[in-house]
């Protein structure tokens, strides 16, 4: 889907499908956030109670992490500042499964800003 057809849609507040072909409408930036925000937060406080160490993590918690990443990269690809912000941190920390990359890190404070 072209992003501004379907910010276009949802000014005038078409939210589920296309009204042309009814195919489903992707998710939004602020729901693709908090998408990412309710799998992230039980995860990381689990890392912190454990030793807060984002290198033990299991195969099921790395996917899970896979689609926290997925779902923010959605999120930030649509301007959302706050995903941007959150992957800026992942990769400036190498948190969350993520390797620790200063340039990434970068790109996404960059684009946050």
């Amino acid at each position: 889907f072209h992003i501004p057809c379907v910010e276009g849609l949802r000014s005038f507040g078409i939210k589920q499908v296309c009204p042309m072909c009814r195919a489903e409408l992707p998710p939004g930036p602020e729901q693709l956030f908090e998408q990412g925000c309710r799998l992230y937060f039980p995860l990381k406080q689990l890392v912190e109670r454990s030793g807060g160490s984002w290198a033990r993590l299991t195969t099921t918690q790395r996917r899970t992490m896979d689609k926290v990443i997925g779902a923010w990269k959605g999120a930030a690809d649509q301007g959302h500042a706050e995903a941007q912000v959150n992957l800026g941190k992942m990769y400036s920390e190498g948190r969350g499964g993520v390797p620790r990359s200063d340039k990434e890190a970068a790109v996404w404070f960059l684009k946050a800003a």
